[in-house]
């Protein structure tokens, strides 16, 4: 994810991004270097893993840009005022890479993606899922998230081949935009 955010094939300037599942925070933080407005990186709520991601966020946002970038806790399902704080209107983008492995967060996960994405036609969610646990965990999430009204995008499910001389094989990634409808993702009609 970060590789295509540093290329732009997922488009962030000018728009407000929230990383779900951030881990180290690279998206996140290529995703302020790219021209977001406004970024909020943000993972489990336990002070060491925040303490981490906002280490690397300050080794690596320049002055000027971190008043646009926020280190929050979030668990997934739970009330969203605290993010939507730095974002009142939303979320435009929200990427979310390698958080599909525990199918049993996938519902918690949908409830933070529909309460958090931007009611535009423009908004998006972009997820990323490597292959290390099998196609299942990802064909789970799409059968659920389909079942709360979001669908790929026209850019559809798109499969890639990634590796690195350092690695032995090839790792297949997965990625899915979802759109945004006029009506928006939530209406289940």
């Amino acid at each position: 994810m970060a590789d295509m955010i540093a290329d732009g094939r997922i488009d962030v300037t000018d728009h407000t991004v929230l990383e779900l599942g951030a881990g180290t925070g690279l998206p996140g933080i290529l995703s302020a270097l790219r021209g977001a407005q406004q970024v909020v990186l943000s993972d489990y709520d336990d002070p060491k893993l925040l303490g981490f991601i906002r280490s690397n966020v300050l080794r690596c946002i320049p002055e000027h840009i971190l008043p646009n970038v926020r280190v929050i806790g979030h668990i997934w399902g739970q009330d969203t005022e605290d993010i939507l704080q730095f974002a009142p209107s939303r979320f435009s983008r929200i990427i979310c890479a390698d958080v599909l492995w525990d199918t049993f967060s996938n519902p918690a996960l949908l409830n933070t993606l529909l309460a958090l994405l931007a009611p535009s036609p423009e908004s998006r969610i972009i997820v990323i899922s490597g292959l290390h646990t099998g196609r299942g965990p990802l064909a789970r999430f799409l059968r659920l998230a389909a079942f709360r009204g979001l669908v790929p995008d026209e850019t559809g499910l798109r499969e890639f081949e990634v590796g690195g001389a350092e690695q032995l094989g090839m790792k297949i990634v997965l990625m899915v935009t979802f759109g945004n409808g006029i009506d928006g993702p939530w209406n289940l009609n």
